[in-house]
């Protein structure tokens, strides 16, 4: 977007911002009004119109932005009405957004699935995220990811091992998150089968976490970053050797590679 479309943007978001925080002399923000303008042709207007909504957090305020979403919205201003739904965090937004999970618009799929992992109590809205990870775009399937490894989630695990194993690149950081000692194994065994890049940086992030059990899964970590040639992983085996919080025997091994492979 040239600076000629930015500005007439970001002035209908003053404008209707203005409107949003119009609560001088004891005046309710205008919702009716911004309900409005979610109906304008301009998607800078609309757009904006629907940004300030979600910062009114009254049920009012999420029944506008949901009814125009029913009733259907360009690209661009779906997305900025996704993400204000978002901000309300509210249960019954969820049909609604499970909904747009399946929009034609990869994007405006990849802003309902973040709008769903608002929505941290909702085991449907997990559910919606699990199967997100089969969406065709990567964009969404690395938006799911990212929140369900911030949801802890662990059931996500063996569809990001599948994709893993196809060379899925978005699968890699929230497995390494999510993955047991077990699943960690699995992942060094695809070293040779997966990318060499993506096995490396997946084992690295592993090797640095705190939570995958006795030592020996550690040091099984690090041995297979030795297996596997290139500076991808040996950067990460430098960065295992210099991290404190790494068990001992498992830094010891990585420093070893690294001098090894100096040689």
């Amino acid at each position: 977007m040239g600076t000629r479309g930015v500005w007439p943007a970001r002035l209908a978001f003053i404008v209707v911002l203005g409107l949003a925080g119009r609560s001088h002399a004891g005046k309710a923000p205008d919702v009716s009004a911004l309900r409005a303008q979610l109906a304008a042709p301009d998607s800078g207007t609309a757009g904006a119109a629907a940004a300030a909504l979600g910062t009114i957090r009254t049920p009012a305020a999420l029944d506008a932005l949901l009814d125009a979403l029913a009733l259907g919205l360009a690209p661009d201003v779906a997305a900025a009405a996704l993400d204000a739904v978002a901000r309300h965090g509210a249960e019954r937004s969820l049909p609604v957004l499970v909904a747009y999970a399946h929009h034609r618009n990869p994007g405006v799929r990849a802003h309902a699935v973040q709008a769903l992992g608002a929505l941290t109590a909702s085991p449907p809205a997990g559910q919606a995220l699990l199967a997100a990870l089969g969406d065709e775009e990567a964009e969404v399937r690395g938006t799911a990811g990212r929140l369900l490894a911030w949801r802890r989630d662990a059931r996500a695990v063996p569809a990001l091992l599948a994709l893993f194993a196809s060379g899925d690149e978005v699968a890699g950081p929230p497995l390494a998150a999510l993955a047991g000692a077990d699943e960690a194994l699995k992942v060094a065994e695809l070293a040779g089968k997966a990318p060499d890049p993506l096995v490396a940086h997946t084992l690295g992030r592993m090797a640095l976490r705190k939570d995958l059990g006795p030592e020996a899964t550690y040091v099984g970590i690090v041995r297979a970053l030795g297996a596997i040639p290139g500076d991808d992983s040996l950067a990460e085996l430098r960065a295992v050797a210099a991290a404190a919080g790494v068990p001992g025997a498992a830094r010891k091994e990585a420093q070893a590679l690294v001098e090894e492979r100096a040689k």
